[in-house]
Protein backbone atom coordinates (compact mmCIF):
# COMPACT_ATOMS: atom_id res chain seq x y z
CA UNK A 1 0.00 0.00 0.00
CA UNK A 2 1.34 3.58 -1.01
CA UNK A 3 0.21 6.65 0.81
CA UNK A 4 0.07 10.46 -0.67
CA UNK A 5 2.03 13.13 0.47
CA UNK A 6 -0.48 14.68 2.48
CA UNK A 7 -1.18 10.92 3.64
CA UNK A 8 2.52 10.97 4.66
CA UNK A 9 2.79 13.98 6.40
CA UNK A 10 -0.31 13.29 8.62
CA UNK A 11 1.24 9.88 9.35
CA UNK A 12 4.35 11.75 10.65
CA UNK A 13 2.49 14.31 12.76
CA UNK A 14 0.56 11.13 14.28
CA UNK A 15 4.00 9.25 15.28
CA UNK A 16 5.22 8.81 18.93
CA UNK A 17 8.10 11.11 20.49
CA UNK A 18 11.35 9.22 19.12
CA UNK A 19 13.06 7.61 21.57
CA UNK A 20 15.86 9.37 22.38
CA UNK A 21 14.74 11.75 25.73
CA UNK A 22 16.09 15.27 25.08
CA UNK A 23 14.32 16.74 28.77
CA UNK A 24 14.69 14.06 31.43
CA UNK A 25 14.49 14.56 35.49
CA UNK A 26 18.55 13.87 36.50
CA UNK A 27 20.40 14.28 40.64
CA UNK A 28 22.96 16.90 40.74
CA UNK A 29 26.13 14.54 41.44
CA UNK A 30 28.96 17.33 41.37
CA UNK A 31 29.14 20.97 41.53
CA UNK A 32 32.75 21.95 40.67
CA UNK A 33 34.21 25.44 40.60
CA UNK A 34 35.67 26.91 37.36
CA UNK A 35 38.77 28.82 38.01
CA UNK A 36 38.69 32.92 37.97
CA UNK A 37 34.96 32.81 37.74
CA UNK A 38 32.97 34.12 40.59
CA UNK A 39 28.91 34.23 38.90
CA UNK A 40 29.29 30.62 37.34
CA UNK A 41 30.08 27.31 38.07
CA UNK A 42 29.79 23.43 36.69
CA UNK A 43 26.99 20.88 37.57
CA UNK A 44 27.87 17.37 36.74
CA UNK A 45 25.06 14.85 35.64
CA UNK A 46 26.02 11.63 34.54
CA UNK A 47 28.51 12.11 31.61
CA UNK A 48 27.55 15.63 31.11
CA UNK A 49 28.62 19.04 32.23
CA UNK A 50 27.04 22.42 31.85
CA UNK A 51 27.92 25.63 33.14
CA UNK A 52 25.70 27.20 35.62
CA UNK A 53 25.30 30.82 37.84
CA UNK A 54 26.94 30.04 40.81
CA UNK A 55 24.23 28.93 43.65
CA UNK A 56 21.41 27.76 41.68
CA UNK A 57 21.84 24.26 42.22
CA UNK A 58 24.00 21.84 44.42
CA UNK A 59 25.06 17.96 44.59
CA UNK A 60 22.35 15.64 45.18
CA UNK A 61 19.63 18.46 43.81
CA UNK A 62 16.90 16.93 41.07
CA UNK A 63 16.52 18.70 38.58
CA UNK A 64 15.68 19.01 34.24
CA UNK A 65 18.67 18.25 32.09
CA UNK A 66 18.24 19.44 28.40
CA UNK A 67 20.40 17.75 25.90
CA UNK A 68 22.37 19.32 23.51
CA UNK A 69 20.38 19.51 19.84
CA UNK A 70 17.00 19.88 21.85
CA UNK A 71 14.53 22.90 20.53
CA UNK A 72 13.58 25.07 23.64
CA UNK A 73 10.25 27.10 23.86
CA UNK A 74 10.88 30.41 24.57
CA UNK A 75 8.15 29.94 27.16
CA UNK A 76 10.32 27.92 29.42
CA UNK A 77 13.41 29.50 28.43
CA UNK A 78 13.27 33.07 27.47
CA UNK A 79 16.75 33.53 28.38
CA UNK A 80 18.09 31.71 25.55
CA UNK A 81 17.26 34.43 23.12
CA UNK A 82 19.52 36.33 24.89
CA UNK A 83 17.32 39.88 24.34
CA UNK A 84 16.85 39.28 20.42
CA UNK A 85 13.69 37.80 18.72
CA UNK A 86 13.82 34.14 18.97
CA UNK A 87 14.04 31.97 16.23
CA UNK A 88 11.05 29.10 15.05
CA UNK A 89 11.53 25.72 14.45
CA UNK A 90 8.38 23.66 13.32
CA UNK A 91 6.09 26.59 14.26
CA UNK A 92 7.78 27.11 17.93
CA UNK A 93 9.35 29.30 18.74
CA UNK A 94 12.81 29.01 21.03
CA UNK A 95 16.45 28.30 20.24
CA UNK A 96 18.56 24.73 19.87
CA UNK A 97 21.11 23.76 22.31
CA UNK A 98 24.56 23.50 20.83
CA UNK A 99 27.66 22.54 22.39
CA UNK A 100 29.52 25.90 23.90
CA UNK A 101 32.47 26.94 25.91
CA UNK A 102 32.10 29.51 28.79
CA UNK A 103 35.21 30.54 30.72
CA UNK A 104 37.68 27.69 28.96
CA UNK A 105 34.43 25.19 30.16
CA UNK A 106 32.51 23.08 27.97
CA UNK A 107 28.54 23.39 28.48
CA UNK A 108 26.77 20.72 26.68
CA UNK A 109 22.77 21.28 27.43
CA UNK A 110 21.03 22.81 29.87
CA UNK A 111 19.78 22.54 33.35
CA UNK A 112 16.66 23.49 34.89
CA UNK A 113 14.87 23.26 38.04
CA UNK A 114 11.92 20.99 38.79
CA UNK A 115 9.71 23.75 39.34
CA UNK A 116 9.35 24.48 35.31
CA UNK A 117 7.53 21.57 35.58
CA UNK A 118 4.62 23.35 36.77
CA UNK A 119 2.31 22.76 39.47
CA UNK A 120 2.99 18.79 39.51
CA UNK A 121 6.86 19.01 39.95
CA UNK A 122 6.54 16.67 43.10
CA UNK A 123 5.24 13.76 40.73
CA UNK A 124 8.81 13.65 38.82
CA UNK A 125 11.14 12.15 41.22
CA UNK A 126 12.24 9.15 38.56
CA UNK A 127 15.73 9.14 37.19
CA UNK A 128 15.55 9.26 33.73
CA UNK A 129 12.19 10.21 33.38
CA UNK A 130 11.37 11.52 30.38
CA UNK A 131 9.77 15.18 30.43
CA UNK A 132 10.17 15.62 26.41
CA UNK A 133 6.80 15.84 25.71
CA UNK A 134 5.62 17.84 28.89
CA UNK A 135 7.90 20.62 28.31
CA UNK A 136 7.15 20.86 24.17
CA UNK A 137 10.95 19.90 24.16
CA UNK A 138 11.90 18.30 20.73
CA UNK A 139 15.01 16.84 18.87
CA UNK A 140 15.95 19.89 16.41
CA UNK A 141 16.55 18.05 13.27
CA UNK A 142 18.21 20.58 10.20
CA UNK A 143 15.98 20.37 7.48
CA UNK A 144 16.97 18.38 4.57
CA UNK A 145 18.33 19.55 1.26
CA UNK A 146 16.25 19.01 -1.76
CA UNK A 147 18.09 15.92 -3.17
CA UNK A 148 17.50 14.19 -0.04
CA UNK A 149 13.89 14.69 0.59
CA UNK A 150 12.38 12.76 -2.12
CA UNK A 151 8.81 11.40 -2.89
CA UNK A 152 7.58 8.90 0.10
CA UNK A 153 6.22 5.14 -0.71
CA UNK A 154 5.48 4.98 3.19
CA UNK A 155 7.14 5.78 6.48
CA UNK A 156 9.35 3.98 7.76
CA UNK A 157 8.63 0.33 7.90
CA UNK A 158 7.80 -1.19 11.79
CA UNK A 159 9.42 -4.54 10.29
CA UNK A 160 12.99 -2.63 10.90
CA UNK A 161 14.39 -0.86 14.21
CA UNK A 162 15.19 2.65 13.45
CA UNK A 163 19.05 3.36 14.18
CA UNK A 164 19.33 5.19 17.08
CA UNK A 165 22.06 4.92 19.32
CA UNK A 166 22.69 6.03 22.50
CA UNK A 167 25.76 8.72 24.06
CA UNK A 168 28.01 7.57 25.99
CA UNK A 169 27.33 10.20 28.36
CA UNK A 170 23.46 8.79 29.28
CA UNK A 171 25.11 4.87 29.50
CA UNK A 172 27.91 5.64 32.17
CA UNK A 173 25.72 4.09 34.61
CA UNK A 174 24.55 0.93 32.95
CA UNK A 175 28.49 0.33 31.68
CA UNK A 176 29.13 0.26 35.73
CA UNK A 177 26.70 -3.07 35.83
CA UNK A 178 27.87 -4.72 32.39
CA UNK A 179 30.75 -7.36 33.30
CA UNK A 180 34.27 -6.46 32.97
CA UNK A 181 34.96 -9.05 30.15
CA UNK A 182 32.50 -8.17 27.77
CA UNK A 183 34.30 -7.42 24.97
CA UNK A 184 33.51 -4.86 22.15
CA UNK A 185 33.82 -3.24 18.46
CA UNK A 186 34.93 0.02 18.11
CA UNK A 187 34.31 1.55 14.85
CA UNK A 188 34.87 4.97 13.32
CA UNK A 189 31.48 7.36 12.91
CA UNK A 190 31.60 8.97 10.20
CA UNK A 191 29.27 11.72 9.32
CA UNK A 192 26.41 11.79 6.84
CA UNK A 193 22.88 10.61 6.70
CA UNK A 194 21.64 6.89 7.85
CA UNK A 195 20.53 4.96 5.82
CA UNK A 196 18.33 1.78 5.27
CA UNK A 197 18.57 -0.55 2.34
CA UNK A 198 16.52 -3.95 2.67
CA UNK A 199 14.86 -7.37 1.82
CA UNK A 200 11.60 -8.70 3.22
CA UNK A 201 9.60 -11.16 1.86
CA UNK A 202 10.48 -10.64 -1.74
CA UNK A 203 10.16 -6.91 -1.89
CA UNK A 204 13.22 -4.08 -1.05
CA UNK A 205 13.48 -0.78 -0.58
CA UNK A 206 15.25 2.09 0.71
CA UNK A 207 14.98 4.56 3.30
CA UNK A 208 16.08 7.47 4.94
CA UNK A 209 16.12 8.47 8.67
CA UNK A 210 12.24 8.29 8.70
CA UNK A 211 10.67 7.72 5.47
CA UNK A 212 10.72 4.71 3.17
CA UNK A 213 11.29 6.84 -0.08
CA UNK A 214 9.91 5.12 -3.74
CA UNK A 215 12.47 3.40 -6.34
CA UNK A 216 11.00 4.84 -9.59
CA UNK A 217 11.59 7.37 -12.02
CA UNK A 218 9.70 9.71 -9.99
CA UNK A 219 12.81 9.51 -7.51
CA UNK A 220 15.71 10.39 -10.24
CA UNK A 221 17.84 12.57 -8.39
CA UNK A 222 17.89 11.36 -4.80
CA UNK A 223 20.73 10.53 -3.30
CA UNK A 224 19.27 7.70 -1.33
CA UNK A 225 17.39 6.18 -4.23
CA UNK A 226 19.94 7.02 -6.66
CA UNK A 227 22.66 5.04 -4.53
CA UNK A 228 20.25 1.93 -3.84
CA UNK A 229 20.42 1.24 -7.98
CA UNK A 230 24.06 2.23 -8.00
CA UNK A 231 24.95 -0.28 -5.61
CA UNK A 232 22.73 -2.94 -7.13
CA UNK A 233 20.98 -3.64 -3.86
CA UNK A 234 17.58 -4.73 -4.96
CA UNK A 235 19.12 -7.47 -6.96
CA UNK A 236 22.18 -8.59 -4.63
CA UNK A 237 19.30 -8.75 -1.59
CA UNK A 238 16.93 -10.79 -3.31
CA UNK A 239 20.12 -13.04 -4.13
CA UNK A 240 20.77 -13.37 -0.61
CA UNK A 241 16.81 -14.38 0.40
CA UNK A 242 17.19 -13.12 3.73
CA UNK A 243 14.79 -11.24 5.14
CA UNK A 244 17.41 -8.26 6.68
CA UNK A 245 18.35 -4.44 6.71
CA UNK A 246 21.32 -2.84 5.91
CA UNK A 247 21.89 0.36 7.59
CA UNK A 248 24.69 2.77 7.44
CA UNK A 249 25.77 6.09 6.59
CA UNK A 250 25.20 7.49 3.27
CA UNK A 251 28.00 11.14 3.09
CA UNK A 252 30.12 12.74 0.90
CA UNK A 253 29.18 15.66 -1.48
CA UNK A 254 25.91 17.67 -0.76
CA UNK A 255 25.05 15.52 2.50
CA UNK A 256 25.15 16.95 5.76
CA UNK A 257 27.80 19.67 5.22
CA UNK A 258 30.08 16.91 3.62
CA UNK A 259 32.05 16.62 6.94
CA UNK A 260 34.80 14.94 4.82
CA UNK A 261 35.20 17.21 1.89
CA UNK A 262 35.34 14.66 -0.48
CA UNK A 263 34.11 14.68 -4.22
CA UNK A 264 31.30 11.66 -4.61
CA UNK A 265 29.20 9.66 -2.31
CA UNK A 266 29.99 6.71 -0.17
CA UNK A 267 27.93 3.98 2.00
CA UNK A 268 29.72 2.32 4.70
CA UNK A 269 27.71 0.00 6.57
CA UNK A 270 27.36 0.15 10.23
CA UNK A 271 24.65 -2.60 11.36
CA UNK A 272 22.49 -5.50 9.89
CA UNK A 273 19.37 -6.37 11.35
CA UNK A 274 17.25 -9.61 11.07
CA UNK A 275 13.65 -8.28 10.39
CA UNK A 276 12.78 -12.43 11.26
CA UNK A 277 13.96 -12.17 14.92
CA UNK A 278 13.50 -7.91 15.35
CA UNK A 279 17.37 -7.65 16.23
CA UNK A 280 20.39 -6.69 15.44
CA UNK A 281 23.37 -9.65 13.88
CA UNK A 282 26.53 -10.48 15.51
CA UNK A 283 29.22 -8.41 14.29
CA UNK A 284 30.85 -11.90 12.41
CA UNK A 285 27.04 -12.44 11.01
CA UNK A 286 27.30 -8.69 9.73
CA UNK A 287 31.07 -8.96 7.93
CA UNK A 288 29.95 -11.92 6.09
CA UNK A 289 27.23 -10.81 4.89
CA UNK A 290 28.78 -6.89 4.08
CA UNK A 291 31.32 -8.94 2.09
CA UNK A 292 28.58 -11.22 0.21
CA UNK A 293 26.94 -7.89 -1.08
CA UNK A 294 30.38 -6.56 -1.67
CA UNK A 295 29.87 -3.36 0.66
CA UNK A 296 32.06 -1.54 2.64
CA UNK A 297 31.89 -1.59 6.51
CA UNK A 298 32.08 1.30 8.38
CA UNK A 299 36.12 1.87 9.65
CA UNK A 300 36.94 -0.71 12.46
CA UNK A 301 39.32 0.62 14.75
CA UNK A 302 39.65 -2.18 17.17
CA UNK A 303 37.93 -5.00 19.33
CA UNK A 304 38.53 -6.21 23.06
CA UNK A 305 37.29 -5.08 26.58
CA UNK A 306 36.57 -1.45 27.45
CA UNK A 307 39.84 -1.63 29.73
CA UNK A 308 41.97 -3.18 26.47
CA UNK A 309 40.21 -0.10 24.45
CA UNK A 310 41.33 2.45 26.99
CA UNK A 311 37.92 2.91 28.68
CA UNK A 312 38.13 0.70 31.51
CA UNK A 313 38.10 3.19 34.03
CA UNK A 314 34.67 4.41 33.00
CA UNK A 315 35.44 8.05 33.07
CA UNK A 316 33.97 10.31 30.25
CA UNK A 317 37.37 11.95 29.82
CA UNK A 318 38.61 8.52 28.34
CA UNK A 319 35.86 8.13 26.51
CA UNK A 320 36.11 11.25 24.36
CA UNK A 321 39.87 11.05 24.42
CA UNK A 322 39.36 7.70 22.59
CA UNK A 323 36.80 9.70 20.06
CA UNK A 324 39.24 12.45 19.74
CA UNK A 325 41.13 11.30 16.78
CA UNK A 326 41.15 11.80 12.74
CA UNK A 327 38.58 10.45 10.66
CA UNK A 328 38.60 9.57 7.20
CA UNK A 329 39.74 12.58 5.24
CA UNK A 330 39.61 15.34 7.69
CA UNK A 331 41.78 15.95 10.98
CA UNK A 332 38.48 16.01 13.49
CA UNK A 333 36.12 12.43 12.98
CA UNK A 334 32.93 12.70 14.51
CA UNK A 335 33.57 10.16 17.06
CA UNK A 336 33.16 6.65 17.72
CA UNK A 337 30.78 3.75 18.07
CA UNK A 338 31.25 0.92 20.81
CA UNK A 339 29.29 -1.82 20.05
CA UNK A 340 28.61 -5.32 22.19
CA UNK A 341 30.45 -8.56 20.86
CA UNK A 342 28.48 -10.32 22.96
CA UNK A 343 25.02 -8.32 22.97
CA UNK A 344 25.14 -6.21 19.22
CA UNK A 345 21.94 -5.03 20.43
CA UNK A 346 23.62 -3.28 23.10
CA UNK A 347 25.76 -0.42 21.50
CA UNK A 348 26.22 3.39 22.30
CA UNK A 349 28.15 6.49 20.25
CA UNK A 350 30.86 8.69 21.35
CA UNK A 351 30.78 12.19 19.87
CA UNK A 352 34.18 14.13 19.31
CA UNK A 353 33.59 17.23 20.88
CA UNK A 354 35.82 19.13 18.56
CA UNK A 355 33.31 18.21 15.90
CA UNK A 356 30.90 19.57 17.98
CA UNK A 357 32.84 22.79 18.72
CA UNK A 358 33.30 22.88 14.73
CA UNK A 359 29.63 22.95 14.13
CA UNK A 360 29.64 19.33 13.32
CA UNK A 361 26.02 18.08 13.43
CA UNK A 362 25.48 14.55 14.85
Amino acid sequence: MEFSKEEIEAIIADMPTPSRKMATVRWVDEIRPIEGADAIELVILGGWQVVVKKGEFFAGLPCVYLEIDSWVPTEIAPFLSKGHEPREYEGVKGERLKTIRLRKQLSQGLVLPLSVLGDKWDEFFTEGQDVSEILGVVKYEKPLPANMRGNARRYFPNFIQKTDQERVQNRLRTLEAREDDEEYELTLKLDGSSTTFYHYNGDTGVCSRNLELKTDESNVGNVFVDKFHELGISDKLKALGRNIAIQGELWGTGINGNWEKVDGIYFHVFDVFDCDRYCYLRADERYAIVNALGLAHAPILGSGTLASLGVGDLRIESFLAVADRPSIFNKIAEGVVFKSLKDPNFTFKVINNRFLEKGGDE
